[in-house]
C-alpha cells in the first residue's frame, strides 16, 4: 500500500453528516419530496393569557392535607398552533407536566390542569407559579392557585347537635350560664 492510494479514515458517521447536509441544501433537486432539515418554531411565536379559574377559584376553602386538581382556562395569544409539545411548567422547580391535550389554534382557549397537594396545617396558601412551556422554555402569563386550607374535622367537632336539629356553638359563656337556659326550657 502506497501513501497516495490509502483512503483517509473517518468515523462512520462522517459520511452520513455529509450526505444529510447535501439533502438539506439541495431541496429542489430531483423531486419535490427531497428531505428538508427539521425546523423548530421560534419561541416568539408563542403566547398565552390567563382567562379564568375553572376549578377551585382563588380563596376557596379546601380540606387541609387533601389532593385536588386545579384547572385554568388559558387562551393561545400567539401565532403558533399549540401541540402536545406544549406542557405546563412549574416555575419554582422547572418540572414539566402534561399540558395541552389537543391542538389549540391561535385565538382558541384550552383547559390546563395540575395536581396540587394541600398543606396539612390550616391557613391561606399560594401554590407555585405555573406557565406553559414549549421545548422546556416558558412563555406567556403565569398562573397559580390561592386556597384556604381548613381542618374540617376540628370545625365540625366544635358544634353540638341539638335535639331539634338546630346547631349551636359551644362557648364558655354558654356553659357557664346554663342555668339561664334551663329557666327558659
Amino acid at each position: 500500500v502506497t501513501p497516495s492510494s490509502r483512503q483517509p479514515q473517518h468515523p462512520p458517521y462522517a459520511a452520513r453528516i455529509k450526505d444529510d447536509a447535501k439533502v438539506g441544501t439541495e431541496a429542489k433537486v430531483g423531486s419535490a419530496k427531497a428531505k428538508q432539515p427539521p425546523t423548530l418554531l421560534d419561541h416568539k411565536l408563542f403566547g398565552s393569557t390567563f382567562v379564568d379559574d375553572i376549578t377551585i377559584p382563588d380563596n376557596s376553602s379546601v380540606e387541609a392535607g387533601s389532593k385536588v386538581v386545579k384547572t385554568w382556562l388559558i387562551k393561545n395569544t400567539g401565532s403558533a398552533t399549540w401541540t402536545k409539545e406544549v406542557k405546563v411548567m412549574n416555575l419554582k422547580t422547572g418540572h414539566l407536566e402534561d399540558g395541552v391535550a389537543a391542538e389549540t389554534q391561535p385565538g382558541e382557549q384550552v383547559e390546563v390542569s395540575v395536581n396540587l397537594n394541600i398543606p396539612v396545617v390550616p391557613g391561606k396558601y399560594r401554590s407555585a407559579s405555573y406557565s406553559l412551556a414549549y421545548r422546556g422554555k416558558s412563555f406567556g402569563h403565569h398562573f397559580w392557585a390561592i386556597v384556604k386550607a381548613e381542618d374540617r374535622t376540628q370545625r365540625e367537632s366544635s358544634w353540638d347537635k341539638v335535639p331539634d336539629g338546630k346547631r349551636r356553638r359551644r362557648s364558655s359563656l354558654a356553659t357557664g350560664l346554663g342555668w339561664i337556659r334551663r329557666l327558659f326550657s
